[in-house]
């Protein structure tokens, strides 16, 4: 029997200011053959990028790609990475979707996933697939892979080994309190339109919501213990991820929309799993919020406890998470 064919997938990448990054990115999705096209938000760069100037630095194989394999759309001013991959997301034309930043790389095993989902009948159908992935912090520890953080939660779920697992219920309430990345997921495109899953047009934690709502509301997700992407931490510097002002608190109207909706659905593992989640991030933010912005920062938290939590929960959480609890203000 002759080998399935890979599924289509499409990359959207938003970018701003990262051209050195980004072609070496185009010339890793073009060696991958599964990429069919490759949409870059331009979000208002200086100077503008390129696409003639990006795929000569790509290499020969970006350089050989159909004519429109790579479409550049361009920002008038900078509307940050949420707002500019739901942009992206409008242009996609198919089946499949990956988000990445543009100083990712993709590693030969994301082609080999997208094999995968073509050999498997369900991976024609389902709403996505999270697969594992590299940080760049393990680098000086001489450890490839996920944070041990993520790692922990993979294995809890049963599913560190497999490159393609069905997950059920309680697994999907442990994988979704990974760190909530955009571009560690292969979507079914249909999925998030239908849905109208995507991005908060935040500059800050715009993901959170794309992450949470995917795992609420698909019907089947599959996990792969594929090491598809590099993802690249820049622990100084002027990157979104670096902004640590109560810029970050205006998630909480998010994260508050969202624990509505999760609470709302048929899968209650899931709601406590997102209280658990809030709360580790919340303990995040507090320790990189200069001390004039924390009193803010514990008001929110303690106004997410009094709406979002039950008493049950509470408890199970006090049990659980005293010292961070205690950290916020929350007893």
């Amino acid at each position: 029997m002759s080998a399935a064919a890979p599924l289509a997938l499409a990359a959207v990448i938003p970018c701003h200011n990262d051209a050195a990054t980004l072609a070496p990115l185009l010339g890793a999705l073009a060696r991958l053959g599964p990429v069919a096209e490759v949409v870059v938000i331009d979000d208002a760069s200086s100077p503008p990028l390129c696409s003639t100037a990006l795929l000569h630095d790509a290499g020969a194989e970006a350089r050989a790609m159909p004519p429109g394999w790579l479409r550049i759309l361009r920002n008038s001013f900078p509307v940050g990475a949420g707002a500019a991959r739901n942009l992206g997301l409008t242009l996609v034309t198919a089946p499949h979707v990956i988000f990445l930043d543009a100083d990712d790389m993709a590693l030969p095993d994301l082609a080999h996933l997208m094999r995968d989902l073509a050999h498997d009948p369900a991976g024609h159908c389902a709403d996505f697939c999270i697969f594992q992935h590299h940080d760049t912090r393990g680098d000086q520890e001489r450890l490839w892979g996920q944070r041990p953080f993520d790692d922990r939660l993979w294995r809890q779920a049963g599913l560190s080994h497999g490159a393609l697992n069905p997950v059920s219920e309680t697994q999907a309430a442990l994988l979704a309190q990974t760190a909530n990345y955009p571009w560690n997921k292969i979507y079914r495109t249909a999925f998030l339109r239908d849905k109208g899953i995507g991005c908060t047009p935040l500059m800050v934690h715009n993901d959170v919501e794309l992450h949470w709502r995917s795992f609420l509301l698909a019907d089947r997700i599959l996990a792969s213990d594929r090491i598809g992407v590099v993802h690249v931490v820049r622990p100084s510097g002027n990157r979104l991820t670096n902004r640590h002002t109560a810029e970050r608190l205006r998630l909480f109207p998010v994260l508050d929309a969202l624990a509505t909706e999760i609470a709302l659905g048929a899968r209650p593992a899931l709601a406590e799993a997102f209280n658990t989640f809030v709360w580790g991030l919340a303990d995040w933010i507090q320790a990189h919020l200069p001390p004039a912005d924390r009193p803010a920062l514990r008001a929110c938290a303690s106004r997410f406890w009094l709406d979002h939590t039950s008493p049950a929960l509470r408890e199970n959480l006090r049990a659980r998470r005293g010292p961070l609890l205690e950290r916020l203000g929350i007893g």
